[in-house]
């Protein structure tokens, strides 16, 4: 990690091209590549970053690289409880908006859901960029979804189970708000949240809690709720409320995850 770094910051300050970056490393002192960094301008390594947190395994601080030590078993073995939602990805689509980010937040914050058509409020037009066909926009948020999320999830999953029999996998399917919400995010990112914590107040995710939705998604939050309880209480998601057994997830065969979903009315919690 810490080499393609180096390499990259040759490249964007003309020192070295792609094809000779590693060259120019290896001809470098360990002061020289400290100094390339330390001088870096700040809007050079923010360009740099992956925007995630990287698990370096340096040998100190940080003894061995987090996938290495996991794939030989070598970790503390709690029960492990992760899911995604269905739409992940939809939350990750901003070059197809015509707003920016912080735009795009205020109208769903400032949205009524109770009056979706109301003067001002937003609309698929007044978000998507013009030409953006709902087909493609549902299509490139699918892709999305499994490429990042779906498959990383599982190659995690697997991992952790090779080695502990106590793993449980959900995705959450609500979504039920109005539009242009249900289209633009559906069950988006971070939206199955508020159902864990039953945090249904003014926020992020409010455009989508209106009072006909209300009994369901309650519902479903409640039984979300008893089984984050019971899983820190017993390292077992299960209980009373839940409405189905929560079998441990397998790398093979079904079923192997809950599906989190909710009509207007009532909770529908499947396995899958």
């Amino acid at each position: 990690y810490a080499k393609g770094v180096v390499r990259k910051l040759l490249v964007m300050t003309g020192a070295a091209t792609e094809a000779t970056g590693d060259a120019t490393i290896a001809g470098m002192s360990e002061a020289q590549v400290a100094s390339l960094l330390r001088n870096a301008p700040a809007s050079q390594l923010a360009l740099l970053s992956s925007g995630q947190a990287d698990n370096i395994g340096d040998g100190t601080v940080l003894p061995a690289v987090a996938r290495t030590a996991v794939e030989a078993g070598e970790y503390r073995k709690v029960p492990l409880l992760a899911g995604t939602t269905r739409d992940e990805g939809k939350m990750f689509l901003q070059s197809y908006y015509q707003v920016d980010d912080a735009t795009r937040f205020f109208m769903m914050y400032d949205f009524d859901p109770n009056r979706p058509t109301a003067p001002g409020s937003a609309t698929l037009a007044s978000v998507l960029k013009p030409g953006v066909t709902v087909d493609a926009y549902n299509a490139a948020g699918k892709a999305v979804t499994a490429a990042s999320f779906a498959a990383s999830i599982t190659s995690a999953l697997t991992l952790f189970q090779a080695h502990q029999p106590e793993v449980y996998a959900y995705r959450f399917d609500w979504s039920q708000g109005p539009e242009p919400w249900n289209t633009l995010y559906g069950a988006g990112h971070s939206t199955d949240i508020p159902f864990m914590f039953g945090n249904f107040g003014k926020g992020m995710f409010s455009m989508n809690y209106t009072d006909a939705n209300r009994p369901g998604r309650e519902a479903l939050s409640a039984a979300m709720m008893g089984s984050v309880g019971a899983f820190m209480k017993t390292g077992n998601p299960n209980h009373a409320g839940l409405g189905v057994e929560w079998v441990r997830w397998t790398p093979a065969g079904t079923p192997r995850r809950l599906l989190f979903d909710a009509t207007a009315s009532e909770k529908r919690i499947v396995l899958e």
